[in-house]
């Protein structure tokens, strides 16, 4: 953002949002308008390097007391083949709960040994699954 945005702006939106020349958001290097116009609204964008950055802070300061540790993704928040590559990438674990959560980290490659599958009343086909 700029010098003028209010501080709190900055702690919501991902990093290295802007706003370009015309007054309008920059996610990423894309303007937020042109992705709406694009893909249609509501649009979530999501940031490769914010996810990347939070990623790594989380496992940085995890390993500082627990150095044999493993972060979980929940799966619950927002599951998607592409978002689960970059957290497999930065070496987090998922936290799955449902059979549908664990196609999708299939489907990513993402490495079974870092999947935690988890909760009650699971069907049989699930704990097979699983």
């Amino acid at each position: 953002m700029n010098e003028h945005e209010p501080d709190v702006l900055k702690h919501i939106f991902p990093l290295h949002t802007t706003r370009n020349g015309t007054g309008r958001l920059v996610i990423g290097g894309a303007e937020v308008n042109d992705l709406a116009s694009e893909f249609g609204t509501p649009l979530y964008i999501y940031d490769e390097i914010t996810l990347r950055t939070s990623c790594r802070a989380y496992t940085q300061a995890l390993a500082t007391s627990y150095p044999n540790s493993l972060v979980l993704y929940a799966g619950k928040a927002y599951v998607d083949p592409t978002l689960l590559r970059i957290v497999a990438s930065e070496g987090l674990g998922m936290d799955a709960v449902s059979s549908g959560e664990v196609h999708v980290a299939q489907a990513a490659d993402f490495p079974p040994e870092r999947m935690v599958f988890h909760g009650n009343n699971k069907l049989p086909r699930e704990v097979d699954l699983a």
